[in-house]
């Protein structure tokens, strides 16, 4: 039985009975793809606190939004 790594799609022997599953964390763990960017659907949470409230919310990064407020901050500045 082989389980195929989602992130880079290499092929690692996970049979229960003959090898267990130490392949697939040691490739998990040296896996050249693990710290590949979030996916679009994906989204992170965020801790916000100001103005006397406090709140968990969702947060997606967006990289047009991000430079264009590094852009703002440089000219401001």
């Amino acid at each position: 039985m082989k389980a195929q790594c989602k992130r880079c799609g290499k092929l690692i022997a996970a049979d229960s009975r003959g090898c267990g599953t130490n392949g697939l964390k040691n490739h998990t763990i040296s896996c050249l793809k693990k710290n590949a960017e979030v996916g679009d659907g994906q989204t992170i949470l965020a801790y916000f606190v100001g103005g006397g409230s406090r709140e968990l919310t969702t947060w997606k990064f967006d990289q047009k939004k991000i430079r264009l407020g590094l852009c703002k901050m440089i000219l401001l500045d």
